[in-house]
């Protein structure tokens, strides 16, 4: 067995543990109550597990929803190593649409007539995803009718089902609120990726130096790109200084893993985040004096942090700078094999969008034989990747939902009833300008699993819109410490 793959399997045996346990914690319940009451005994381990997910959702301490959500997180870490970690279980994804169903079943049967004063108004960016899953349902069945393979239509159904996500979160932003409490369970479930995933990479690399030149594609990216600005968010909006040391700790967590993760494209879509973040919120009472002096502080500050801490990693780890920075030696050349990868999608892509402009090829396509993949059927390219599956309305439903929700996120971040919604708002915006500038040179807005996600930052500054931002004009409350 070669030495990499060896690794990888220790990474494996590593969390057999954990699963065993929880898995031995349920069965033991089960098995128990099953063998003195049979059928009867199961149905009662079943239906207290759910009640009690189901009363840990109503206290609002851990939603039930969360915890099937992160419950999925480690079972597929056994790939190789490019799935390191995994975070998502396919096969138990349904669960999930089921749920988000059934909350789409409830709201119907309870809402409020819309001649009601306190309905909400229709909601354009709703009419919008259905628009879109409209139209990927009519890619689907052509993928069908063209006899696409079955297990690509499959993959690409969950991106299908997941955009119902939106109105899953936004029931639960109109009926129970708790906004912020949302926001902190992004930011601690991305401190805690970081942490599985720097410690699966120390096990896994004993040597620096292979790290560096063996580039690890991480699966959390996406994840990455919703967290940054969220613990910006906090940070800013956090009325104790001891919690905001915490934010602090966390956000240099996530820029080490950022770079960690070795990969470029997130390095700059991260810098241009924070450099957004903190020019959005040192001008956001406008272009004065007070604001330039806000912005040369937050950007020279993390500058001087950053080539602090990259100096002394380089020193304790003797490492010199080409050795570091070897793969961008030959950027932009024939020798930077990624660069050069995107460049043929780009023109392959378009070659085949040629093909068929408005109907593309359909749900489940694939390109083309690949020498490391049985079907090359991606590009590193959100928006050809629309243009190729679903054509160019495709390509224009997915821009105008983005367009809506970057107005929507822009809206709350100026007229936020309070100082914090704002933040929450200026979180969404920097985070929706992220995925729509990554996907330049990743599948962002197209990898089914962070949709989840995704649409919770549209249907958060839609239920903010609707009912939390002050008349244009009005100045919201500040604290004085911001």
């Amino acid at each position: 067995m070669p030495p990499l793959q060896s690794k990888v399997e220790d990474v494996r045996a590593e969390a057999v543990p954990i699963f065993l346990g929880l898995l031995a914690l349920t069965a033991t319940g089960a098995v128990v109550l099953g063998t003195r009451y049979g059928t009867i005994g199961f149905a009662a381990v079943f239906l207290a597990v759910a009640f009690g997910l189901f009363l840990l959702w109503r206290v609002e301490t851990l939603p039930a929803i969360t915890i099937l959500y992160m419950s999925l997180l480690p079972l597929e870490s056994k790939a190789d190593v490019f799935s390191l970690p995994y975070f998502y279980y396919t096969p138990l994804s349904p669960v999930l649409m089921m749920a988000m169903l059934a909350v789409l079943f409830l709201e119907r049967n309870a809402a409020l007539p819309r001649t009601h004063p306190e309905a909400p108004r229709k909601d354009l960016l709703g009419t919008w995803i259905l628009l879109l899953i409209a139209w990927l349902t009519f890619e689907t069945l052509r993928g069908f009718a063209l006899h696409h393979q079955m297990r690509f239509i499959r993959s690409e159904l969950f991106n299908l089902a997941f955009l119902l996500a939106y109105y899953f979160w936004r029931t639960l932003f109109r009926w129970r609120g708790q906004f912020e409490g949302w926001m902190k369970y992004i930011a601690v479930v991305s401190g805690l990726v970081a942490i599985i995933y720097m410690y699966f990479v120390s096990i896994t690399f004993t040597n620096v130096l292979d790290f560096i030149f063996f580039r690890i594609i991480t699966r959390q990216t996406n994840l990455l790109i919703i967290a940054v600005p969220v613990v910006g968010a906090l940070y800013y909006s956090s009325p104790h200084r001891a919690s905001r040391w915490g934010w602090g700790l966390l956000a240099l967590l996530l820029l080490v893993e950022t770079f960690i993760s070795q990969q470029r494209g997130l390095w700059l879509v991260v810098a241009g985040e924070l450099f957004l973040l903190v020019s959005l919120y040192s001008f956001r009472d406008g272009w004065n004096r007070v604001g330039l002096r806000r912005w040369a502080i937050w950007v020279l500050i993390p500058i001087v942090l950053i080539v602090v801490i990259l100096l002394g990693a380089l020193t304790l780890l003797h490492i010199d700078f080409p050795t570091l920075f070897s793969r961008w030696k030959n950027i932009g050349t024939k020798l930077d094999a990624s660069a050069m990868m995107r460049y043929f999608d780009i023109r392959d892509g378009l070659w085949y969008f040629k093909q068929s402009p408005l109907i593309g090829a359909g749900v489940g396509a694939t390109m083309f034989i690949s020498f490391n993949h049985a079907h090359f059927y991606f590009f590193d390219n959100s928006y050809i990747m629309m243009l190729f599956k679903g054509g160019l309305p495709m390509l224009l439903l997915y821009l105008v939902i983005y367009g809506i929700g970057l107005y929507r996120a822009h809206y709350v971040f100026r007229y936020g009833g309070t100082f914090r919604l704002r933040m929450f708002g200026l979180a969404a915006l920097v985070a929706i300008t992220g995925i729509l500038v990554l996907s330049t040179m990743y599948t962002a807005i197209l990898y089914y699993r962070f949709n989840f996600i995704y649409m919770m930052m549209f249907a958060l500054v839609t239920v903010l819109k609707e009912s939390h931002c002050e008349l244009p004009g009005k100045q919201p409350h500040e604290p004085q410490y911001a």
